[in-house]
C-alpha cells in the first residue's frame, strides 16, 4: 500500500510542491545549513576524542570516518554526502552528486542546451577500495541530450545490512524507496510524496522518515512491508523531523524546530512521552550509539558547525538532567545537512 497525501487543488498541489521541493533542496533542514568550506586536512588522519565504534560524517563535499581517536577521508573528490554505515562498520555508502551536459525542454517547447545535476547512492569499504554505484542518479543517457536525471540520496542500511533505504527525488516529488542488495530491486513506499532523512527500526519493520509533504515538517513510521504509514505523535509543541531510533527500539531520537530554534528530544514510542536532551536552540541532526549510551550531533556554536556528543544513558534511564556535551570536531565546517552516522 503506497502513502496518499490529502489531495488539494490541481494548480495549488503543483504549487505547493514545487515550493516544498525547492525549500528541501535550499533549506532542507530548517536548520543552520553548510558553510561553504574546504575539506579539514584530507591528506591525512587528526586526532580526535576516542569514541566506542566507527562513526562517519561529511565535511567540504567528502566523507569522513571516525575510528580509534582518528579522524581520516574515506570518500573524497568532492559531492559527497548523506554518510550512512553499514552495521557492521564494514562498509560506508553516500550520495554522490556530479552533472553532465545536455539538452531540456522549455515550457514553450524549444530544446536548449543544459548543464543537468544528478544525484547517486555509492558505497565503498571503510578501509579504502573501489567506490561502487548502487542507484544510478543518471537513469537514462539519451544520444540527444536529453538525458533522464534524479537525485538519489541519503541511503540508510536495514539493521541485517541486506536492504538501503534512500530518497528519490525525479522532480515529481522526494519518494522512500529500498534497494535489495542481492536482487538489486528497488521497492517504492510512496509516490509523489515530499519525504527525507530514512532511518531504520532495529527489527528493520519500520522506515521513520521526515515528511514535508503537508509543508511543516513531521516524522512518519513507514512500515517496510508497505502498509500504511502513522504520523509520530510527540508530547511537545514544535516540528519534528529527522528522526534516529536507539538500539534497542525504546526511543525515537529527533530534531524538534521551536521558537528558540532546534534541540534534540528523544520520544518514547510506547508513550510518546518526550525528553529534552539539548535546549540551547542550535542543535540538531542527532544519532545514537551503537550501545545506546550517548548521542552524537551537529551543534552550531559561533557561526562553525560541529559534532559534538552527549552521554543520555542515565537521563533516559533514570531521568537526570543532561550533562554537558563534549565536543569531537573542532574544524567549525561540517555539512550542516548531512546527518552523522554511528556503527560498531
Amino acid at each position: 500500500m503506497r502513502l496518499k497525501d490529502a489531495t488539494f487543488g490541481a494548480v495549488a498541489a503543483v504549487l505547493a510542491l514545487v515550493w516544498i521541493v525547492a525549500a528541501v533542496r535550499v533549506w532542507p533542514a530548517i536548520a543552520p545549513g553548510p558553510r561553504a568550506t574546504t575539506t579539514p586536512r584530507s591528506s591525512s588522519a587528526v586526532e580526535v576524542p576516542r569514541l566506542t565504534g566507527r562513526l562517519a560524517l561529511a565535511a567540504g563535499g567528502d566523507v569522513f570516518l571516525l575510528q580509534d581517536g582518528r579522524m581520516s577521508p574515506v570518500a573524497t573528490g568532492g559531492g559527497r554526502r548523506d554518510p550512512a554505515l553499514a552495521p557492521d562498520g564494514s562498509r560506508v555508502a553516500y550520495s554522490v552528486q556530479t552533472s553532465i551536459d545536455g539538452k531540456r525542454l522549455t515550457q514553450d517547447g524549444q530544446v536548449v542546451p543544459a548543464h543537468l545535476d544528478y544525484a547517486s547512492v555509492a558505497t565503498r569499504s571503510t578501509t579504502g577500495g573501489v567506490e561502487e554505484v548502487l542507484v544510478n542518479g543518471l537513469q537514462r543517457r539519451d544520444p540527444n541530450g536529453l538525458h533522464v536525471v534524479e537525485f538519489e540520496t541519503q541511503p540508510a542500511w536495514s539493521p541485517d545490512g541486506s536492504q538501503i533505504a534512500f530518497i528519490s527525488d525525479g522532480g515529481g516529488g522526494a519518494d522512500l524507496q529500498i534497494l535489495s542488495l542481492a536482487t538489486k530491486r528497488i521497492a517504492t513506499l510512496s509516490q509523489g510524496s515530499v519525504l527525507e532523512d530514512p532511518s531504520w527500526s532495529p527489527d528493520g519493520k519500520t522506515v521513520a522518515v521526515t515528511t514535508y509533504s503537508a509543508g511543516s515538517p513531521g516524522v512518519l513510521l513507514v512500515p517496510a512491508d508497505g502498509k500504511a504509514a502513522r504520523k509520530l505523535e510527540i508530547a511537545h509543541n514544535g516540528d519534528a523531523y529527522r528522526a534516529s531510533y536507539s538500539p534497542d527500539g525504546r526511543w525515537l531520537l529527533v530534531t524538534l524546530r521551536t521558537d528558540r530554534g532546534n534541540d534534540l528530544v528523544a520520544v518514547e514510542l510506547a508513550t510518546d512521552r518526550a525528553v529534552d536532551l539539548t535546549m540551547d536552540g542550535k542543535s540538531w541532526a542527532g544519532v545514537f550509539s551503537p550501545d545506546g549510551s550517548s548521542v552524537a550531533f551537529l551543534r552550531e556554536h559561533q557561526g562553525q558547525i560541529d559534532l559534538f556528543v552527549l552521554d543520555v544513558g542515565k537521563t533516559l534511564g533514570a531521568g537526570a538532567a543532561p550533562k554537558d556535551a563534549q565536543q569531537i570536531t573542532r574544524d567549525g565546517r561540517l555539512d550542516g545537512t548531512a546527518r552523522p552516522s554511528w556503527s560498531r
